[in-house]
């Protein structure tokens, strides 16, 4: 059998009773929890440094303590809490500007049988956006190494995109194309057709054809030629290995290092 969960909720209110109130509702609803009431700053202050809580309740009408600062408390404590704001009148004017502010949900007491409904949103909502945030720094991280490895390669790391009506795009270049192809990642990829024109014209024939059987049979790009920076004398000869696949939209995708 799989046990409950008990959820510990922070109840901002000054009357015992309708705390007493809200908790019998919630239980009534099927919820399992331990609740606290807090009706000041310094308890608010107290709760929230000694407990981490699911859900927090306010009365929206206290007169020591505004939903404002209880907002404030909880990004002050860096708790991300769904706060769910209980006002003894409907007052939509109200509920709109507090939930613009980051208040989670606005329910009118005499209807406390929304309240279940409403916390088993938020904490799923609430738990969307941790996973939401752990994914996001994991992809920041990922992004970061693969960027620390592809700075100190002695070549150009690239991804090069051929579009269903063959227009042509590098989604990534790396720093390294500043020395190799005099061209800026920034400048290569707002511009893909600066690359080809590096390529020496007796060149470009061999490079087109090969990126054309590449695409074809999604077989291993394999090219050596030569290209001439621009205001460079010299003419610098290159090897460039992409591997190819299908990209979403139905175009062909390129990954590798020149």
């Amino acid at each position: 059998m799989i046990k409950k969960r008990v959820l510990k909720i922070l109840i901002v209110e000054n009357s015992a009773a309708d705390a007493d109130l809200i908790h019998d509702a919630l239980v009534k609803s099927g919820l399992q929890l331990n609740y606290k009431r807090v009706n000041t700053a310094h308890e608010l202050r107290d709760a929230l440094r000694t407990n981490v809580w699911d859900v927090v309740l306010s009365n929206a009408n206290l007169q020591q303590l505004g939903v404002d600062e209880i907002l404030h408390l909880l990004l002050d404590r860096g708790h991300d809490v769904p706060l769910i704001v209980l006002s003894e009148q409907d007052n939509e004017e109200a509920a709109i500007s507090l939930m613009e502010k980051g208040v989670c949900d606005f329910i009118v007491k005499k209807n406390l049988a929304r309240l279940a409904p409403i916390i088993r949103r938020s904490l799923k909502a609430a738990e969307n956006n941790r996973r939401i945030n752990i994914t996001q720094v994991a992809l920041q991280k990922s992004e970061a190494r693969f960027r620390a490895i592809t700075t100190n390669l002695p070549g150009v790391v690239f991804q090069f995109l051929l579009a269903p009506d063959q227009n042509e795009s590098f989604p990534y270049v790396s720093s390294a194309s500043e020395t190799l192809l005099g061209l800026s990642p920034h400048t290569l990829m707002s511009n893909a057709s600066l690359f080809a024109r590096l390529i020496l014209p007796d060149d470009k024939k061999n490079y087109e054809r090969l990126l054309q059987v590449s695409a074809e049979k999604l077989s291993t790009l394999n090219w050596e030629g030569r290209i001439q920076v621009k205001g460079d004398a010299d003419i610098k000869w290159i090897s460039l290995r992409a591997t190819p696949r299908m990209a979403a939209d139905g175009g062909i995708l390129w990954g590798g290092i020149m």
